[in-house]
C-alpha cells in the first residue's frame, strides 16, 4: 500500500519527472517525508526492472571526508557488478559507475540521500558527481537527489559554482488548503475510503490552521483522520488533535533540535510572527532548514514563522528558555560564598568590552572554512569571523568593542609562511567583522608560532629557535615591529576618564626541541615591561586619568592546565610556566588586574597571591589569571574540555564580567558556557 506522502503534489510532480526520464533535486526541509519517499520510490523499482541504488553521502571516513571505497562496494552490492575494483577517490567512483552501467540493461534510478548540516561539501561533491555522469551518459539513468537546502546554501558559498543543470529541482516548502485538499482525496481513493469534496474541503481548512501547512505534521494528522475514516469525533480539533501532534515525532524532532541554542533560535523565529525579507544568519538559515521558518515559494523573499503547532512550540521552548537563562555569578571575595545576581548584564561608556581569542592553529588542524577565496578548506564548516560575529551581533556587541586579544598559536607550525598568510586573512576577517582596527588588536606569539630548526640564516633566538615568520606576520597584520620582549597597547574608554593598558609579553623564550611546552618569562622582559608601565604612569599624572587597569596577556598557562597521559608524565614531557612566581611577583608589584593566557585548550579561572618573600607587611594584591580555549582548532585537538571557546570580558569600574562562550554540538553556533562575576 503507497505511503501518504505519495499523494502530496510535489511528490507526485518529482514522480512524473523521474517516470519521463528527468533527473531531480528534490528541496524540502528536514521532518517533511523525504526518506520515506524515498523508499517508496525504491519498492516501485522492485519487480519492475527497474534497479534503485541508494547512495548516501554519509558514508564518510573517520576524517569526515566521502570514503569513495565502501561507497562503491555498497553500490555495486546493489547494482550486482564488479567486486574488489579498487576505488582511491571520485574519479575512480565515477569511472567504475559508467562501467558498470554498460554491462546492466536495467533502468537505473540512483536515489542520493545524506543532505544535512555539517555535511554539505560531502553532498554537493556527490552532486557534482552525479551531474557529470548525466552529462556524459544521458538517458542511461537518472537520478532523485534530496536536500534540506543545507547544500542549496552551501552552494552559495563555494568558490567555483557549478549550476546542477541537469537536474529539475522541485522545492516542497509549506501546503496550501488546496494541495492539502487534493492529498486528501487522492489518499482516500487509494485507501478505497468515501471523502466527498465538501468533506475534504472542510478537512484541509483544519489541518491548515493546526499545522501551518507544515508537510510532517499534515502527513501526522492526515495518517490519524484516515485512521478514523475521515469521520473525526466533535471534539477532535479541540482536544484531540493537539494531543496527535504533541505526540508526533515531527514536533519531538523540532524541539530537540531547538535546544542546540533555545534562547537564539526561538527570539530569532519569533521576529518572523509577521512576514519580513530575512537578513543572512546562521539561525535563519537552521530555521527554514527545520521548516520552522517557511515562505509558500522559492520565488517569494520573505519568511514567516509557521503557524499553528510549530508557533506554539517555538513559545513554549521560548518561555522555557526565559526561566532557565544563566545566571551571573558573583565572586565577592576569596574567603566570602559563591553569591548570584539576576538579570541582563549593563554597561557604559566607562566599561571595556574585550573580546579574548586563542590557539587559531590555521593548518590541516584548523575546524574551520578559512576566509580566502584561495582555499576550499572546511568549506561545509563557518568560518571562525562568521561564528564570532552571529555571536556578537546576538549579543548586541558589534560597535561596542574596545579590544580583540589573541594569546597565541595562530598557526600549527610556524615554518610555514602560507599559513601565517591564511591566519592573518581569518585575523583580518574577525576585525572587519566586528569593527576594530588594528591598533586595537592586542597579540603574542604561541610555542606553534615559532620555528624550531631554523636554518643558519634565520635570526635564531636561542638552538636554531627563530620567530621570525611569527614577527613578519605580526608586523604585516598591525602594520609596526613587534618588540620580542615586551609591548604595550593602551586604551582609553569611551568616556576618557579610564585607560586600559595590555602588556604583551612573550613566553616562548625556551620553547624548542630541548623544552617542549616549556613557558618562560625572561628577567629582560619584565624588565621593559617595567619601563613601559613607568613611562606610561608619568603621562597619566598629566592626563589627569581617573582609573588605570593593567592587563597582561602571555601563551603559556601561569597554572597547570596539563591533560598529559600518565607516561608523558612520567618522561616530563609536560607544559608549564617555568617562572610562574617570578610573572606573579611581577603583576603583584604593578597591581595587575588580569594575566589572560591561551595554550592547553582548557578554559580556567584562577585568583591567586604572590606572598612576598623579602617584606611580611607588604600588601598583597590578588591577580586573576583567565584561560581561554581554543577558538580554532579542530575538535579531535581540544582534549578533555571538547568544545572550541572564547571569553567576552566587560571590565567596569568596579568589577569584572567574563562571559565564557563555548561551540554548540553541532558546531554552528556559539552560546553560552557561563557567566563569572568578579568585584574588584
Amino acid at each position: 500500500m503507497a505511503h501518504i506522502v505519495e499523494f502530496l503534489p510535489k511528490f507526485q510532480q518529482t514522480r512524473r519527472l523521474l517516470d519521463g526520464g528527468q533527473s531531480v533535486l528534490l528541496y524540502a526541509p528536514k521532518y517533511h517525508g523525504k526518506r520515506r519517499f524515498l523508499d517508496a520510490v525504491r519498492e516501485s523499482c522492485q519487480g519492475s526492472g527497474t534497479a534503485g541504488l541508494l547512495v548516501s553521502s554519509l558514508t564518510r571516513l573517520a576524517s569526515g571526508r566521502l570514503d569513495y571505497q565502501r561507497l562503491w562496494d555498497e553500490t555495486t552490492l546493489q547494482l550486482s557488478g564488479e567486486t574488489g575494483v579498487r576505488i582511491a577517490g571520485i574519479e575512480d567512483y565515477k569511472q567504475a559507475f559508467r562501467e558498470a552501467l554498460s554491462e546492466t540493461s536495467s533502468r537505473v534510478v540512483v536515489l542520493l540521500a545524506g543532505a544535512r548540516r555539517g555535511n554539505e561539501e560531502n553532498h554537493a561533491e556527490l552532486l557534482d558527481a552525479f551531474h557529470y555522469l548525466l552529462r556524459n551518459d544521458s538517458g542511461r539513468f537518472v537520478v532523485l537527489a534530496t536536500d534540506d537546502y543545507s547544500s542549496y546554501a552551501y552552494r552559495e558559498t563555494r568558490p567555483i559554482k557549478s549550476p546542477w543543470v541537469y537536474f529539475e529541482e522541485v522545492h516542497c516548502l509549506s501546503l496550501d488548503k488546496e494541495e492539502i485538499r487534493e492529498s486528501l482525496l487522492e489518499y482516500a481513493r487509494h485507501l478505497g475510503q468515501t471523502l466527498t469534496p465538501i468533506a475534504a474541503n472542510r478537512l484541509a481548512l483544519q489541518i491548515l490552521k493546526a499545522t501551518g501547512g507544515h508537510a510532517g505534521l499534515v502527513l501526522t494528522v492526515v495518517a490519524d483522520l484516515a485512521s478514523r475514516s475521515w469521520r473525526p469525533p466533535a471534539r477532535y480539533w479541540g482536544e484531540y488533535r493537539p494531543e496527535v501532534l504533541r505526540g508526533s515525532h515531527v514536533l519531538l524532532a523540532l524541539s530537540e533540535a531547538l535546544k542546540e541554542d533555545r534562547w537564539g533560535l526561538c527570539q530569532t523565529a519569533l521576529e518572523y510572527r509577521e512576514p519580513k525579507v530575512p537578513e543572512k544568519s546562521v539561525r535563519i538559515e537552521i530555521l527554514q532548514q527545520l521548516g520552522i521558518l517557511q515562505r509558500w515559494r522559492p520565488s517569494v523573499w520573505k519568511l514567516w514563522l509557521c503557524s499553528g503547532a510549530i508557533t506554539r512550540m517555538v513559545e513554549e521552548i521560548d518561555e522555557q528558555a526565559k526561566a532557565t537563562r544563566p545566571r551571573i555569578g558573583t565572586v565577592l571575595s576569596m574567603e566570602m560564598p559563591r553569591m548570584f545576581l539576576e538579570g541582563d548584564l549593563e554597561f557604559d561608556e566607562q566599561t571595556f568590552v574585550t573580546v579574548h581569542l586563542s590557539d587559531l592553529h590555521v593548518s590541516d588542524k584548523h575546524g574551520f572554512r578559512l576566509p580566502s577565496v584561495r582555499s576550499i578548506q572546511n568549506q561545509n564548516a563557518r568560518s571562525v569571523a562568521d561564528l564570532l560575529f552571529e555571536d556578537l551581533k546576538a549579543l548586541e556587541l558589534i560597535g561596542k568593542l574596545d579590544v580583540l586579544i589573541v594569546s597565541g598559536d595562530f598557526v600549527w607550525d610556524g615554518k610555514k609562511n602560507e599559513d601565517f598568510h591564511r591566519a592573518r586573512e581569518v585575523i583580518e576577517a574577525i576585525l572587519e567583522k566586528t569593527g576594530l582596527g588594528r591598533d586595537r588588536l592586542v597579540m603574542v606569539p604561541g610555542n606553534h608560532d615559532i620555528e624550531w630548526g631554523a636554518g643558519e640564516l634565520a635570526r635564531a633566538t636561542h638552538e636554531h629557535v627563530s620567530r621570525e615568520n611569527y614577527d613578519a606576520f605580526s608586523e604585516l597584520l598591525r602594520q609596526r615591529r613587534p618588540d620580542q620582549k615586551a609591548d604595550l597597547v593602551v586604551i582609553p574608554s569611551r568616556s576618557g576618564s579610564r585607560k586600559l593598558r595590555i602588556l604583551e609579553l612573550n613566553s616562548t623564550t625556551v620553547e624548542g626541541k630541548a623544552a617542549p611546552g616549556i613557558g618562560y618569562v625572561s628577567s629582560a622582559a619584565l624588565d621593559r615591561a617595567g619601563e613601559l608601565l613607568q613611562g606610561d604612569d608619568r603621562l597619566n599624572r598629566t592626563e589627569q586619568i581617573k582609573q588605570v587597569i593593567t592587563w597582561i596577556v602571555v601563551h603559556h598557562h601561569v597554572f597547570p592546565a596539563t591533560s598529559a597521559m600518565q607516561e608523558d608524565a612520567g618522561r616530563k614531557n609536560i607544559s608549564v610556566m617555568a617562572n610562574a612566581d617570578e610573572l606573579l611577583y611581577f603583576a603583584s608589584r604593578w597591581n595587575v588586574d588580569l594575566i589572560l593566557h591561551g595554550h592547553e585548550h582548557q578554559p580556567s579561572v584562577t585568583v591567586a597571591c604572590r606572598w612576598p618573600v623579602n617584606r611580611p607587611d607588604e600588601l598583597v594584591s590578588p591577580v586573576t589569571v583567565i584561560g581561554v580555549g581554543s577558538i580554532g582548532v579542530h575538535s579531535n585537538y581540544l582534549s578533555p574540555f571538547r568544545r572550541n571557546h572564547y571569553y567576552i570580558l566587560y571590565r567596569r569600574p568596579d568589577d569584572i564580567v567574563v562571559r565564557s562562550r563555548c561551540l554548540g554540538d553541532k558546531g554552528v553556533m556559539f552560546g553560552s558556557h557561563g557567566d563569572l562575576f568578579l568585584s574588584r
